[in-house]
């Protein structure tokens, strides 16, 4: 059989969901998608904000059994190239940054929040702001301000091919590496928030074969293995 999309009109959580369907015996790539959540949550322990109906809430089962643990890295990051390919393919044009947002000039229209449920199974959880853009303490912004955005249902069938063929077709390592170098940006200034409260400030120069972001700062470079960047604003 082979993998679905299933909408629903609201959920706590479509990464929940899926946890469950994957309990329940659920296919590499079915996707669950919502028009609203009540319990919806980024990185960081962050909330996610979402109208109903005015994004993209979508979270896809992944089965990677040829991944090891050292690979898990790229699993977020090639995500978010899946996720910057399905906007483009509506003739919309966001960039990609270190580890998981896409965004317009500097402000966030979409997330991922990956989550591992057993060894080489993943819960891929995408939030894109489409027609509206929530207020928050941070900089937003949705792709209607770029031109027309697609419904969800449009957006949750393009990103679900652009899952497929990423995926399938490159590898963790040197092949995710190339891609993520293709279609993310780099050398600009960040401050990288790091588990344990430390707030690094740098220059997001590459990533590493294992998908850490390389941060030039006081002159070195620091390899960051898990943390959240943000663009320094007027940069």
């Amino acid at each position: 059989m082979s993998s679905q999309i299933t909408f629903l009109p609201e959920v706590t959580s479509t990464n929940d969901v899926v946890a469950e369907l994957i309990e329940a015996g659920a296919h590499p790539f079915d996707m669950v998608v919502a028009a609203s959540q009540t319990a919806g949550r980024g990185r960081s322990g962050r909330s996610w904000e979402c109208r109903a109906g005015s994004g993209l809430l979508a979270t896809t089962y992944l089965h990677l059994p040829s991944y090891e643990v050292e690979d898990y890295g790229w699993v977020t990051l090639l995500a978010g190239v899946a996720a910057k390919k399905a906007v483009a393919s509506f003739g919309l044009q966001v960039s990609l940054k270190w580890p998981n947002d896409l965004l317009i000039g500097q402000a966030k229209c979409g997330g991922i929040l990956t989550e591992l449920h057993a060894p080489g199974q993943f819960i891929v959880g995408v939030g894109i702001n489409l027609t509206e853009a929530p207020k928050i303490d941070r900089p937003t912004a949705c792709l209607s301000q770029l031109g027309t955005a697609p419904s969800p249902q449009e957006a949750a069938r393009a990103l679900k091919a652009q899952l497929e063929a990423v995926f399938t077709k490159v590898a963790p390592g040197a092949e995710a590496l190339a891609l993520y170098r293709a279609n993310a940006v780099f050398d600009v200034p960040v401050r990288v928030h790091v588990p344990g409260g430390e707030i690094i400030s740098g220059v997001a120069k590459d990533v590493d074969i294992t998908g850490a972001l390389i941060l030039e700062t006081d002159g070195r470079e620091r390899v960051i293995t898990c943390g959240d960047a943000d663009v320094v604003k007027g940069a």
